[in-house]
This record gives C-alpha cells, structure tokens and sequence, in this order.
C-alpha cells in the first residue's frame, strides 16, 4: 500500500487544532453525566420499591379487593331481601285492608262478581264459586240481591271453602275469570318484588 504524505500528515493537524477541552465543557459534560447518572439511580430506585411493594403489599391488595366485592355482593343481596320484605309486607297491610272492607261492606264482592260477569256473553251459562259467608253476605243483604248481581243471567251460585274471603271464580263454557284476592295479590307482588 502507498501512503501519501499528504494522508498522514493531514490527520494529526486536525486533532491538534481541535485541542483539549476547555474547563467549562468539562465541567457541563460532567454535571450532565451526574444528571443523567441521578435519573437511572431515581428510575431504578422506583421500580426496585414498586417491584417490593408489589411483592409485600400484592397479597393484601387482593385481599382488600375481594373483600370490597364480597361486601358489595352483601348489599346487593340485602337490597333484593329488603325490597321482597317490603313488598311482602305491603301485601299482607293490603290483604288486611280488603278483608276488613269485605266484613264491613258486602257489596264489595256483589261489585267483583258483577265486574267478573262483564267479562262473559249474557247467554253463557256461569257457574260462580265464592267463599261460603260472602255468598251469604249477598244473600243476606235482600232476597233480590243474587238475581240484582247477575242481571237475568243463567248463573249457578256454588260455596267454596277454598276461596278466601273477598275472591270469587267465575267459570263459562270457554273461559275462567279469576277474582281471587291471593292470585291479584300474587300478581301485585310479582310485579313489585320483579321491581
């Protein structure tokens, strides 16, 4: 290989130009690298404690986390227990109230039989089924009473200890009306407690 002098002698010129450097770009170099030197130290001094803490406290985290679901689990559960109470006991106030209406005022069912017959043709034959001392309460309250309720129509008149106080059925050839207090009591609470 051929050297040319001009080569050689060309590089040594510059780094002597350039020459060493001053005090103050030492001392910046310097407070750069002690800057930068803090950050790593800071950085990894952080994730070192988040990876401790993690370690330490991780267990105790998920613990508190699933304590804090189970507790919600209670509420909610709770909330659905309270709401079914309060609407059970609202239904039993109701049912106390209708059952003091009915003892007080007969013509309450003469008016659920009569609402029940609505639903029917005149000229069906209907069988009505009602408590033994609300069809009593009917036939008591004047020997018109019966045939006032039900208006001319064939209609056999049937004591049923089955159904409480205040209800009544009424049966035709093609459909059934069911008056009955517990089955709109029912009814009442499904949609309440359903909420």
């Amino acid at each position: 290989m051929n050297w040319v002098w001009q080569d050689l002698a060309s590089e040594p010129s510059r780094k002597r130009a350039a020459g060493p450097p001053s005090p103050e770009v030492l001392a910046a170099q310097r407070e750069q690298e002690r800057q930068d030197a803090y950050e790593r130290g800071f950085n990894d001094g952080v994730e070192a404690g988040n990876r401790r803490a993690m370690k330490e406290l991780g267990p105790n985290l998920r613990a508190s986390v699933k304590v804090v679901e189970e507790m919600e689990e209670f509420r909610d559960a709770l909330l659905d227990q309270i709401q079914e109470n309060l609407a059970a006991l609202a239904l039993a106030v109701a049912r106390q109230l209708v059952e003091r209406e009915i003892k007080a005022e007969p013509e309450v069912v003469a008016n659920l039989v009569r609402n029940a017959l609505s639903h029917f043709p005149l000229d069906q034959k209907i069988r009505i089924r009602l408590h033994p001392a609300d069809l009593s309460a009917i036939s008591l309250e004047g020997p018109q009473q019966r045939p006032t309720v039900t208006a001319g129509r064939d209609v056999r008149w049937i004591p049923d200890e089955a159904i409480a106080r205040g209800g009544c059925v009424v049966e035709g050839p093609e459909q059934i009306v069911d008056g009955r207090i517990e089955a709109a009591l029912e009814r009442i609470y499904r949609t309440v407690s359903n909420g």
